[in-house]
């Protein structure tokens, strides 16, 4: 078998063979015999990514590879959640962006850019930009997502560092805010909360239209969940839960509560 001195076509530059196990190219692979080939794959971000590889040469039919890659150098997607679309209420995550190379880079920028990237916003650093990063130190990123209307929401994020640009997925989903006013007859009801100002053991009633898994939690006013309160499947009807306030701060909160197909909120003061 003769390998022609091109060796092989990518159909991704970021693989390559760099070894033929000695065989200097042009080069012959005599009968019955066999090389290993090194492959080597150079990501430039942290996403999924194929090549199909195709050996050159004569009798080489039958000899294509695949390769798969993926690697997490620095940047990990942020999934920031569902988060009701209220001008009061927003998503807020930190973010972990660690060096996972031998050695020292400088991170110089980041950006949030396509899709949806007005409702995602970066709101600090630590440490600050532009900064160095040694080999195993991680840079914190906080995000905040502000959704303004229903559905799934994606955009990317890209880290300028002094080796390359690097890319992940930053995603959220937008969820409609429905209250007591909003009650429709057939759909699912949240009363108000009481004791309000809750200042201990405080009641949730609610009336469910349909079968199917409920669940409920506690909120802060930036959309972060902070306690559940119920996660079961549940028959249609007058219900009522309880929970202990007494574990939060003063100040206010929600309860959320998200049905098969609906989601309601319900705003409720804490103090102490």
């Amino acid at each position: 078998m003769k390998i022609s001195a091109g060796g092989f076509t990518t159909t991704d530059s970021r693989y390559q063979i760099v070894d033929w196990e000695g065989l200097s190219l042009p080069g012959i692979i005599k009968k019955d015999s066999a090389i290993t080939v090194k492959l080597e794959y150079s990501p430039t971000d942290s996403s999924f990514s194929r090549s199909f590889i195709e050996i050159l040469g004569s009798a080489c039919s039958g000899m294509d590879m695949i390769a798969d890659g993926m690697i997490d150098l620095f940047c990990s997607d942020v999934d920031m959640g569902d988060c009701v679309i209220d001008d009061s209420v927003s998503a807020v995550i930190s973010q972990l962006f660690c060096n996972n190379s031998a050695s020292a880079v400088n991170i110089t920028g980041l950006n949030i850019e396509t899709g949806d990237a007005s409702m995602f916003e970066y709101i600090n650093f630590n440490p600050p930009l532009p900064c160095t990063l040694d080999s195993g130190q991680c840079l914190q990123v906080t995000f905040r997502f502000k959704p303004v209307s229903l559905g799934s929401k994606y955009s990317r994020i890209s880290l300028t560092t002094s080796v390359g640009t690097f890319y992940s997925n930053i995603t959220g989903n937008g969820l409609n805010k429905q209250g007591v006013n909003d009650y429709i007859e057939g759909q699912a009801k949240l009363e108000e909360i009481y004791p309000n100002p809750a200042t201990g053991i405080t009641n949730v009633n609610f009336t469910l239209s349909e079968p199917g898994v409920t669940k409920l939690w506690v909120i802060n006013v930036l959309g972060g969940k902070i306690m559940k309160i119920g996660d079961n499947y549940m028959e249609p009807g007058a219900k009522e839960l309880s929970f202990d306030s007494g574990r939060l701060t003063n100040g206010v909160f929600f309860v959320l509560m998200q049905t098969p197909t609906q989601l309601l909120t319900r705003k409720f003061n804490v103090i102490k």
